[in-house]
């Protein structure tokens, strides 16, 4: 606006849009998270999830997880979800009708897809687990992506911890390699094998496989090597 000579424009503050509707609010996650239970091959492992938005969600609003390949779980239309609070650890869909009690699990597409049904407030936390079967192979962990449709939000790749609790971090080789020295009949022949894990490997476990555990059996065994003299 003009001061009184209508000279000078004094600076004066708009009022502004509330809601979605606020200048510059911008939509997207403000807090997105991932753990699980299990690095077990073959074993049920519960997949919890934390996420805020930026923004009100509003309903209607479909929400999708997707990277979760590998996957034993056979598709499902209504995969229970269960609320991750504390005090509601055992009740399905606790979720203050916030979101549906259960999400579309597709496992070929490896995606969970959850429906908004009751509005949310900006930095909202939603916090949830499902049950999965973990892959039979060993895996790293992998990118988990969400997004969503209805108030369009891009995909953004979910934060991990670092450790065993990253999200479809499975046990097994990640390296798993054996040679020799020599082929000659008769001659000492020096074996090397070749290990790594997708996992940690437990001190007791790396010191009983060494052989410096006394008259522990080896807790990492060798098949096949036939046709040798000790």
């Amino acid at each position: 606006v003009l001061d009184e000579l209508a000279e000078t424009i004094i600076q004066t503050r708009m009022t502004t849009g509330v809601g979605n509707a606020a200048v510059l609010n911008i939509a997207g996650f403000s807090r997105l998270y991932i753990t699980q239970s299990s690095v077990v091959p073959g074993s049920s492992n519960n997949l919890t999830v934390s996420l805020a938005s930026a923004v009100p969600l509003t309903v209607g609003v479909r929400i999708i997880i997707s990277g979760l390949r590998v996957l034993l779980t056979p598709s499902n239309p209504a995969l229970p979800l269960w609320h991750a609070g504390p005090g509601n650890g055992s009740t399905p869909g606790y979720f203050g009708n916030f979101l549906e009690a259960s999400g579309e699990w597709d496992k070929s597409a490896g995606t969970l897809r959850l429906r908004v049904t009751r509005a949310t407030t900006p930095g909202q936390d939603l916090s949830f687990y499902f049950a999965v079967t973990n892959g039979l192979e060993g895996q790293a962990s992998p990118d988990i992506s969400i997004e969503t449709t209805g108030l369009r939000m891009t995909p953004q790749v979910m934060d991990t911890p670092l450790d065993n609790r990253a999200p479809l971090l499975i046990g097994g080789f990640r390296t798993k390699a054996i040679s020799q020295s020599t082929v000659c009949p008769g001659r000492v022949n020096t074996i090397t094998i070749t290990l790594s894990f997708f996992v940690p490997i437990p001190w007791e476990l790396a010191i009983a496989s060494s052989g410096e555990g006394g008259d522990s059996a080896p807790a990492i065994g060798l098949s096949g090597l036939t046709g040798s003299d000790p």
